[in-house]
């Protein structure tokens, strides 16, 4: 049986783009309430934000949270690996 995967939207991402999708998410975070994620509409303008900063690869709403989901896993494994590494 043939199963349909989920698609998720990629892209690449030079990491001058990605510190400038952290930087704008920083000056949002006041979006998140009590979320652990972003309304789509914080992804969306910090999509725009980051395409208009580098128009030769430019970005989606789905872009940006999937990027910023990889860098808070990211994020997760580092604080696991140094509490580790500390006990």
């Amino acid at each position: 049986m043939v199963q349909n995967a989920v698609h998720r939207p990629r892209s690449r991402w030079a990491h001058v783009e990605t510190l400038c999708l952290l930087q704008f998410l920083l000056t949002a975070r006041s979006g998140l309430g009590d979320s652990p994620t972003f309304p789509t509409s914080v992804y969306e303008a910090a999509a725009t934000h980051v395409t208009q900063q580098f128009p030769s690869n430019p970005k989606t709403g789905a872009n940006a949270e999937y990027k910023w989901a990889e860098v808070c896993l990211l994020l997760i494994v580092v604080l696991i690996s140094l509490i580790y590494h500390t006990i």
